[in-house]
C-alpha cells in the first residue's frame, strides 16, 4: 500500500505553514493554518479497490465508494479488505462527497479517496473540517487536485476534540430532524402513488353518460390481465394513441446557443420540472440552421420526456415541454394523439407507471420504443380524462405545497450545518480552553528529533 511519505521528525517541512499573508482568515490565539498536503496520508493501492462490476447487495465487507449512498454494496472477498489504520475519511474525487469511516470495508474503485490525517489533528476534526471547505463544483471532472491545495484550519488538540464532541451533538439533533422529514416525505410519496392509482381505474369519476366510448380506437378491449375497467373506459395499446420521439446527440464544434431557438432538454433536466410536470426554459437552445446541420427533429408543445438508457429510468422522472424543443439522444418523448388522449392525462398517467421494468435486461438498461408501444394504456372518454386531470391538478398542488415546505426545511438545516461547521473553524462555538498547548508547539514535538 502506497502512502504519503512520512513526514520527517528532524525538522517542520518548508512549507508547512501557510504565510500569513496567505490566511484566508484570523484565527484564535493557539491556532495555525496548515496546507492539507502537509499534514495528510492518502492511501492508495488500486489492486485492492473493488471495481463497481464486482459489488453484491450481500456480503460480509461492506463496499464503500466516492458515490451519494453512504454504503455502495457488499462483498465476500477479504483480499480487497482496506488494511491501514482506522478510522479514515473517504473523499469522491468526482462527486466530493465525504465519509466518516471507522469500520472495516473494502474501497470502491473509480475516484475513491482514502485520507488520514497525522498525529497532531484528531481523525474526527479533520472529517468535520473537510466538510466545511467550500471546493468549487467542477462536474464529474476530478476535485482532488483543488483539495490537496487547500489550508486547513487546526486547533490545539484538547480544542479539536472538544470541538467534534459539540459538533457531534448538534448533527445527532439535525441527522434526527432530517430522518423525521425523510419520513414525511415517503409519505406524500405514497400518497401521490395512491392518488394516481386510484386515478386510473376509475375513482375519480364520474363516468358522464354523455361521455362518448373509445370503440373506434385500435385493439380496444375492457379488460386487460384481468383488470377491469369502469364503463365506457377502454385498454388499448400505448402506441395507438401516442406518438414516440426520439432525441439527438448535440453534435461536438456546433455552438451552444442560449436565449432564442429551440430549447435542448438534456437528462439532467429533468430534475428541473416544476410542480405541474413543465420544463423551464433549457440552458442550451439551438437556432433553426444548427438544428438542420443536426438533422434533429423537434418534439411538439406538450410531449412528455423521460429517460430511455441508463440508470436514470429508475429515477421514474417525466416532464413535459412547454414549446417545440430539441432532446438529447439519451431521452425519449411521447406525445398524445389528441383526438383521443389529453396531454396531461397521458403525463399523470406516465408517473404511475414504473418504465424501468420495461427495460433490456443488459449492462445499460435501455427501453425500446417496440417495447412501450404494446403496453396497456386504461383510456376513458376524453371529458373524462379532462374531469380526472381538474381533479389530480388540485390534489397534487396540495401535496407539493406540503413538499415545498419539507424543501424549506431540508434548506434550513442545512444551512444551520454549514452555519455551526463555519463557526466551529473559527474558534466560535464557546469551547476555548485557557490552559490548551498551542497547536504549533505540538508541531514542533512532533517534529522534534527527540520523538524518533
Amino acid at each position: 500500500m502506497k502512502l504519503a511519505k512520512e513526514k520527517s521528525r528532524e525538522k517542520i517541512p518548508e512549507g508547512f505553514f501557510v504565510p500569513k499573508e496567505m490566511e484566508p482568515y484570523p484565527l484564535p490565539e493557539g491556532w495555525a493554518w496548515v496546507f492539507f498536503d502537509k499534514v495528510v496520508i492518502h492511501y492508495f493501492e488500486r489492486k485492492k479497490q473493488l471495481p463497481k462490476k464486482k459489488y453484491r447487495k450481500e456480503g460480509r465487507l461492506p463496499v464503500v465508494d466516492q458515490g451519494q449512498p453512504f454504503i455502495a454494496g457488499y462483498t465476500d472477498q477479504e483480499e480487497f479488505r482496506f488494511s491501514g489504520d482506522l478510522p479514515v475519511v473517504i473523499f469522491g474525487d468526482h462527486t466530493r462527497c465525504i465519509k466518516w469511516v471507522d469500520f472495516d470495508f473494502v474501497a470502491g474503485a473509480e475516484g475513491t479517496k482514502i485520507l488520514r490525517p497525522v498525529s497532531f489533528i484528531d481523525p474526527k476534526y479533520f472529517y468535520y473540517l473537510l466538510k466545511n471547505i467550500p471546493l468549487p463544483d467542477r462536474g464529474y471532472s476530478r476535485h482532488f487536485k483543488y483539495l490537496k491545495k487547500m489550508p486547513l484550519a487546526v486547533a490545539p488538540m484538547p480544542e479539536q476534540k472538544r470541538i467534534v464532541e459539540k459538533i457531534d451533538l448538534f448533527m445527532r439533533k439535525i441527522e434526527r430532524a432530517k430522518m423525521l422529514i425523510a419520513e414525511v416525505k415517503e409519505s406524500l410519496a405514497l400518497r401521490k402513488a395512491g392518488l394516481l392509482q386510484k386515478a386510473f381505474i376509475g375513482y375519480f369519476g364520474p363516468n358522464g353518460p354523455e361521455d362518448e366510448g373509445r370503440e373506434e380506437t385500435p385493439s380496444a378491449s375492457a379488460r386487460q390481465n384481468g383488470r377491469p375497467l369502469p364503463e365506457n373506459w377502454k385498454w388499448v395499446p400505448l402506441g395507438s394513441v401516442v406518438r414516440f420521439y426520439t432525441g439527438s446527440p448535440f453534435p461536438g464544434g456546433l455552438e451552444k446557443g442560449k436565449g432564442m431557438g429551440y430549447p435542448f432538454y438534456k437528462v439532467g433536466d429533468l430534475k428541473y420540472a416544476d410542480e405541474n410536470g413543465y420544463l423551464s426554459e433549457a440552458e442550451i437552445t439551438v437556432d433553426e440552421k444548427t438544428r438542420k446541420r443536426m438533422k434533429a427533429n423537434p418534439v411538439p408543445e406538450g410531449t412528455v420526456i423521460f429517460a430511455k438508457i441508463g440508470e436514470a429510468i429508475r429515477l421514474n422522472r417525466r416532464a413535459i415541454v412547454p414549446r417545440p424543443a430539441l432532446i438529447d439522444s439519451n431521452l425519449m418523448g411521447m406525445k398524445a394523439d389528441e383526438r383521443y388522449v389529453d396531454d396531461k392525462f397521458l403525463f399523470y398517467w406516465s408517473l404511475k407507471e414504473d418504465f424501468f421494468r420495461y427495460t433490456r435486461a443488459t449492462s445499460v438498461p435501455s427501453i425500446r420504443k417496440s417495447t412501450l408501444t404494446a403496453i396497456p394504456f386504461p383510456l376513458p372518454p376524453l371529458e373524462e380524462q379532462k374531469r380526472i386531470v381538474r381533479t389530480l391538478d388540485g390534489l397534487v398542488k396540495k401535496l407539493e405545497a406540503e413538499r415545498r415546505r419539507l424543501l424549506e426545511a431540508e434548506e434550513a438545516l442545512g444551512l444551520l450545518e454549514r452555519s455551526i461547521l463555519d463557526r466551529a473553524f473559527r474558534g466560535k462555538l464557546g469551547t476555548a480552553g485557557e490552559k490548551d498547548e498551542p497547536i504549533v508547539l505540538l508541531v514542533k514535538k512532533t517534529f522534534s528529533p527527540s520523538r524518533k
